[in-house]
């Protein structure tokens, strides 16, 4: 019965939650500040030329809703007074401006020309927030180029991933630096992300929700991030909203060629590097791409100016940085059995006997491990080090190897916005996205299929958007939007790439039964030596869908919306840990008393074969989450300086659910037991959705979650 109420009060008004564009109102007045009802006022899109209508209510008060952010003109007619034209109105993504307009007495033949360089005041909304305009994002560097990263330009921001190169400059644009953040003191990674007015965010199960589309630079308009009593029509964030639109094209044909170039040649070297004559390791970055927007013209079939317009982004990354390391390497004595460079016994494990009621082990003569009791995949593992390269002074393990690695990046970008005006009350746009590789390395130690954590992600990212406006009289408009996007998370070990077998180690043929991949298993080692392997190989898709359609009226001092949203995710994982994940430390071979030994070596362990593992596996798992959302609005103009912000939000969060039911629901401390012991009762045991006549979902909803939203507006003149 409460889907059934749910779904029929969306139907019958669904509304935007994520509206970027703008609002334009105000009062006109005659030269004695009584108000002009029945102005006719006309506004136009200077860049494109596209004009909006309405007529000055019975108390003067003009709107024009869903305004797309730009350039306009506005223009007031009415009998006994001289046309009045205000150019140079700037309207910013999201803003709820107020202009009011005071006429002139004489003929509506005469014009009166009023130009202005400001932007208008916004002073119809309690919430706040800092905008990043055109301008602002042509002038500054902004590091990585990654465009969500412009949230450390807002006030009020605490950028928690501060200082992580790696994420910063290598990964830009995938990374979830793009959401790390805190504003005004929200919870970390709490916001909410919306490209063209859709919500963009999907979970990859990397820790908190990423953006499946980080736009170019060079394709954004304007970027805002909003916070503090924000209207009803906001949800399912911890009170700040990341918003960006993509730019559309005009009457005339702009294009841009651009390259960013960042490269180690032209940097300064780190001092610590100075210190001790180290090169500063090398990086290199190439963001390059190309815009082109303007009206769509197909000579002799169709001539979209003043109409339909198109903007088109191409932008490609290539990226390397490399890495020095300095690592602890098996010596070719150790790689032979001879461990007479370690200072500490290495005791025999096999050689356990009794001593005064005590396990005791005798120590190797030499420190040499014999031929016969070296473990065959062990001694095979040795081979996969590289051979030691640097003189040391100290332990001849410790720091004998150095190498300098690259890891890379590379994305390929492409956007295309289509904006289209549908007679003299509707406008409509398309936009598509698209990333299809999106490729990352992560560091690793040395060349080699047995590096540590070399792995190579896909990240590829998706998206579409669809908006039509309809303005049915001056106090009403609808905004009908339908949104999705899709972003992968796939990563391969290297050794994987590269063919590995984990046969040729050694392993007996019942290891290849147990094990759901190939690739070189993780080797470890509780003394500083430089392990073996150690990638996870996983797949990991999620789709994000969305639905509104938002409706206003205005109503003498009222401005009401009413409406509410859908979201539906998905997510598909499947992660499998590891080929194996072997552990070997000196306890193994120390002594001499085998319940408390002493000295020891971890690699002599693995030599001997004598360590502690597991084989871990990885199951899929196939979840949805639908989300819903109803609210009004009352923005309500008490005075000419004093406007109220009144809301009520209600909100449900779908109980997540898995698609063939294979996950845990709770605990039934009364159901039978599937334990059996003779003359017991057990009872109790776990419990799964969606069986035996249990919800499908993983917890019970909760349908009380009531926001309410109350805010002022005060203008001081």
């Amino acid at each position: 019965m409460r889907r059934a109420i749910v779904a029929l009060l969306f139907f019958v008004s669904l509304a935007s939650a994520q509206e970027f564009r703008a609002t334009l109102q105000g009062t006109v007045f005659d030269p004695n500040n009584a108000v002009v009802p029945g102005a006719e006022m006309i506004l136009r899109n200077v860049g494109t030329s596209v004009e909006r209508k309405t007529t000055a209510d019975g108390e003067g008060h003009y709107i024009f809703q869903f305004l797309p952010p730009g350039a306009y003109s506005l223009t007031t007619r009415v009998s006994g007074f001289k046309t009045d034209t205000r150019d140079g109105i700037t309207l910013s993504l999201a803003a709820n401006v107020r202009l009011d307009v005071t006429l002139s007495l004489g003929q509506t033949s005469e014009t009166v020309v009023v130009e202005s360089t400001a932007v208008a005041v916004d002073a119809e909304t309690s919430s706040f927030g800092s905008l990043v305009a055109r301008e602002i994002i042509d002038s500054l560097p902004i590091k990585g180029h990654g465009s969500l990263t412009m949230f450390t330009l807002a006030a009020g921001v605490m950028n928690i991933g501060a200082g992580n190169k790696y994420g910063e400059d290598v990964r830009p644009i995938d990374q979830t630096n793009n959401v790390d953040y805190s504003m005004s003191g929200s919870p970390r990674g709490s916001g909410d992300v919306s490209v063209d007015g859709v919500p963009s965010l999907v979970d990859v199960g990397r820790g908190m929700n990423i953006s499946s589309f980080v736009p170019p630079t060079d394709a954004i308009a304007e970027f805002r991030m909003q916070s503090g009593t924000l209207p009803a029509e906001y949800g399912r964030s911890g009170g700040t909203i990341m918003n960006a639109v993509i730019k559309s094209g005009a009457n005339e044909l702009h294009g841009s060629l651009y390259e960013y170039l960042r490269n180690s040649a032209l940097d300064a070297n780190l001092f610590f590097n100075n210190m001790v004559g180290r090169a500063m390791p090398s990086y290199q970055v190439n963001i390059f791409g190309g815009s082109l927007g303007g009206p769509v013209f197909l000579p002799k079939l169709y001539d979209g100016r003043n109409r339909t317009f198109f903007f088109v982004n191409y932008e490609g990354t290539r990226q390397k940085q490399a890495q020095s390391n300095r690592l602890n390497l098996p010596t070719p004595k150790m790689r032979a059995g001879d461990f007479s460079e370690v200072s500490a016994a290495i005791y025999d494990p096999y050689s356990t006997h009794t001593v005064s009621g005590s396990p005791t082990r005798d120590p190797f003569p030499g420190n040499v491990i014999p031929a016969r009791l070296r473990d065959p995949v062990g001694q095979s593992a040795m081979n996969y080090w590289p051979q030691p390269n640097m003189p040391v002074s100290g332990s001849p393990w410790v720091g004998n190897y150095a190498e300098g690695v690259k890891f890379r990046g590379g994305y390929d970008t492409l956007t295309l916005k289509v904006d289209h005006t549908v007679g003299p009350k509707g406008q409509m746009f398309v936009r598509i996205n698209t990333m299809p590789t999106g490729l990352v390395e992560y560091p690793y130690d040395f060349t080699g299929v047995a590096t540590r954590t070399r792995a190579d992600y896909k990240r590829p990212g998706h998206g579409a958007a669809v908006s039509y406006t309809h303005v049915f009289s001056p106090a009403m408009a609808m905004d009908l939007r339908v949104g999705g996007s899709r972003a992968g998370n796939s990563g391969t070990p290297y050794s994987v790439l590269e063919g590995f077998d984990a046969m040729k180690l050694g392993f007996a043929p019942a290891f290849q039964k147990v094990v759901q991949t190939a690739g070189f298993p993780s080797i470890t080692f509780g003394d500083g030596i430089t392990g073996l392997g150690g990638s996870d190989s996983n797949k990991r898709l999620s789709d994000g869908y969305s639905t509104s359609d938002a409706v206003t009226i205005g109503a003498g001092k009222h401005m009401f919306k009413t409406g509410g949203e859908i979201r539906v995710t998905r997510g598909s994982y499947l992660d499998i840990p590891g080929n194996g994940s072997f552990s070997f430390g000196p306890n193994q071979t120390g002594g001499p008393v085998a319940t408390s030994p002493r000295g020891g070596f971890g690699l002599a362990s693995l030599l001997l074969g004598f360590g502690s593992g597991s084989i871990p596996s990885g199951s899929a798992i196939s979840w949805q989450s639908v989300y819903y959302a109803l609210y009004f609005q009352d923005d309500y103009r008490v005075t000419s300086k004093l406007t109220l912000n009144l809301g009520l939000r209600w909100e449900l969060e779908g109980a997540r659910t898995e698609r063939f039911n294979r996950t845990v629901r709770g605990f039934d401390r009364d159901a039978p037991s599937p334990l059996k012991a003779p003359g017991l009762n057990l009872r109790g045991g776990l419990t799964y959705a969606g069986v035996n006549g249990r919800p499908r979902g993983l917890y019970d909803s909760d349908w009380n979650n009531f926001g309410p939203r109350i805010g002022f507006a005060w203008s001081l003149n």
